[in-house]
């Protein structure tokens, strides 16, 4: 016999206590008995403390504040700061709002009389964030009560050392002080003073920057006693080797002089700077790429500040030389796919078959991949292996020179602006490649095998082909038949500046401007960059496919993936890259763009090819 599930708890709201007993109880006498050092130690206890009562009234009182313990802490936030903990799909840990007004006005009055000071300031400021109607009447009060109870926290917690609790509680007491508008700025001035010499000295500077920012926004220091504190703090960080941090505190430091003292400001612009190059030749003996980031870094702030042209020069020359030998620090890693089964099928799909037949085999052995499938992969990795999903990072040429950054995955944000579009990159481009060594090239080989493989050959499907413009026919002939020879090099060459030609080809045929005006009322066309990301981009998309726009950017202009156009136009590629996975995908991709259009004919051109005659009866049927 098995035994019934248990029920779920009720509701935070539903939980009664009496309000005779919540008088009578001594909550301080009983939390003294636990070493609590903090609220979520107190929540273990309370916790147990529920499970061991029998009271109906006391078990409900120690959940509601065990509940109260479990918030995330946000003081940064002013008008929210508490969250839940954990969100687990549609079920979350507790938040203010999941009380009843009722016990809001329980925990108010607890507040007023309990020792604990982070209890008591936590209760005290739940009924002034939630500011209920019904307790419309005690808000004042509750935030009173809340401020004074973060201002001692805070002082207590000061007192005895722990500065990321004092940081805590003092910065929501600041935070409550204005939206109270309370005379309290002595209270944390004084605070505010005895803290900054604190963290100097425990060498805190994330939280000390955190503070000195919090005390210029509402003058709680002078700018000059913020600056002071600033750069000793920077001074420390250059000592101890923590250049972030130093560079850090000395931009800040600047930031408090007024807008007529633009020199001194520029001035601690150019420290700053000098601490990166500095920091960028000490590490250049160990890590050529934490060098190029430094100097990068240095440039960046360098170009801050009117006439540092030859700063700017004299690092950027620094920065070429660490990243010719960041290439030497990178290692690859290489994984083992299986193909023999895709490559045998591939070989029994075309051989043996007319040319035309082992055509069609190999212009519909694969597809563009999927974007809505890519998308959909990125997220499923990004929920299955959350770490190696959350980090940021940048692409580098073959110089070491970074092309693209990409941050980590954020389901909420879009493709573009998260790392999203990367990660589809990365995974279109596996498939690129197993598509290239597993399919294509061995249906390749073996139609080269079997058929004489002429230019004239595809004149027969290039002169009707929609997406190849009038006069360029035989030059997409001879480039698809130096890719049946395998002269990938040569095939590349001819139809990288033709596609884009064609793709302009095509929107001018759909209706699509493809030229800008310029200021001087010249005019040119747009570029490949533009037809398929620019102004263009929707129409494009619209003609072509999403997935099959996602391919032709991927290959050809994201800097995320091959950047073929690029490389080649511009000399960059090597003699690998003309022969690579990415040049033959690209071969073929253009092929089955140029034959696909032409499926509901394949029979009439494969006649005519092979006997040089069509029948007058379908010779109208054929495109133009």
């Amino acid at each position: 016999m098995t035994e019934p599930d248990e029920a779920p708890p009720p509701p935070l709201c539903e939980l009664a206590v009496d309000a005779g007993f919540a008088a009578a109880f001594d909550l301080d006498a009983l939390i003294e008995t636990w070493d609590a050092a903090d609220l979520e130690a107190l929540q273990s206890h309370l916790d147990a403390h529920a499970a061991a009562s029998e009271g109906e009234d006391e078990h409900n009182l120690c959940v509601l504040l065990a509940a109260v313990t479990t918030f995330h802490f946000r003081p940064d936030n002013a008008t929210e700061p508490y969250g839940p903990m954990l969100v687990m799909g549609e079920r979350r840990s507790a938040i203010p709002a999941d009380f009843s007004d009722q016990q809001l006005a329980l925990f108010l009055e607890l507040a007023d009389r309990i020792r604990r000071l982070d209890l008591r300031a936590r209760l005290a400021d739940m009924v002034w964030v939630e500011k209920r109607k019904a307790l419309r009447p005690f808000l004042r009060r509750s935030g009173e009560l809340a401020l004074n109870s973060f201002l001692a926290l805070a002082a207590q917690e000061l007192d005895a050392g722990r500065l990321h609790g004092f940081w805590k509680a003092f910065e929501r007491a600041t935070r409550l002080a204005v939206l109270l508008k309370s005379g309290t700025p002595e209270q944390l001035a004084s605070l505010c003073a005895c803290a900054v010499p604190m963290m100097n000295e425990q060498n805190k500077p994330g939280l000390l920057h955190r503070l000195l920012k919090l005390a210029q926004d509402w003058e709680l220091m002078s700018g000059a006693d913020i600056r002071e504190a600033a750069l000793a703090s920077a001074e420390k960080c250059d000592g101890d080797r923590n250049w972030h941090a130093a560079v850090e505190m000395t931009l800040f430091a600047g930031t408090t002089h007024d807008k007529g003292e633009k020199a001194q400001a520029d001035a601690l612009r150019l420290r700053a700077a000098g601490i990166f190059e500095r920091a960028a030749e000490y590490v250049a003996a160990g890590s050529a790429l934490q060098a190029a980031h430094f100097m990068e870094r240095a440039i960046e702030i360098y170009r801050r500040v009117a006439g540092t042209k030859d700063q700017r020069d004299r690092c950027h020359r620094r920065l070429l030389e660490f990243q010719n030998a960041i290439n030497g620090e990178m290692s690859s890693r290489s994984y083992p796919i299986d193909l023999r089964e895709l490559i045998e099928a591939a070989r029994q799909a075309v051989s043996g078959k007319d040319f035309f037949d082992a055509l069609w085999e190999l212009l519909t052995c694969a597809r563009s991949p999927s974007v809505a499938e890519l998308r959909q992969r990125v997220r499923e990795n990004a929920q299955e292996f959350p770490l190696s999903q959350m980090f940021s990072g940048t692409v580098l040429d073959r110089d070491g020179k970074p092309v693209s950054r990409f941050s980590g995955v954020d389901e909420d944000a879009d493709d573009a602006q998260s790392g999203i579009r990367h990660k589809m990159i990365e995974l279109a481009n596996l498939q690129h490649h197993i598509c290239a060594h597993g399919s294509l090239k061995p249906a390749i080989q073996v139609i080269a095998a079997e058929h004489q493989i002429m230019a004239h050959r595809f004149e027969t499907l290039i002169v009707h082909a929609p997406f190849v413009p009038e006069g360029r026919e035989h030059v997409f002939c001879v480039a698809f038949q130096r890719m049946f020879e395998g002269k990938l090099m040569e095939a590349i060459h001819l139809l990288l500046p033709q596609v884009e030609n064609a793709i302009r080809h095509v929107l001018k045929q759909h209706g699509v401007v493809t030229s800008k005006v310029k200021q001087d009322m010249t005019q040119e066309d747009l570029n490949l960059n533009e037809m398929l990301f620019g102004s263009t981009g929707a129409e494009t998309e619209k003609i072509f496919g999403a997935d099959l726009l996602f391919d032709l950017q991927s290959i050809l202009v994201d800097r995320s993936g091959p950047n073929l156009r690029n490389t080649i136009a511009h000399g960059k590629a090597e003699l690998g890259d003309m022969y690579s996975h990415d040049a033959l995908y690209f071969c073929w991709m253009i092929l089955r763009l140029c034959c696909l259009p032409l499926a509901q004919h394949w029979n009439v051109l494969a006649h005519l090819d092979e006997t040089g005659e069509l029948p007058a009866s379908q010779a109208d049927d054929l495109p133009d």
